[in-house]
């Protein structure tokens, strides 16, 4: 349990690092 939420954690910090890199990308 305590796995997956820390593999939940590190996918959601991922995806918001790549929408931030491609919005901020200019």
């Amino acid at each position: 349990m305590a796995e997956q939420r820390r593999s939940g954690h590190i996918v959601t910090r991922l995806t918001v690092h790549i929408v931030w890199v491609t919005k901020y990308r200019h």
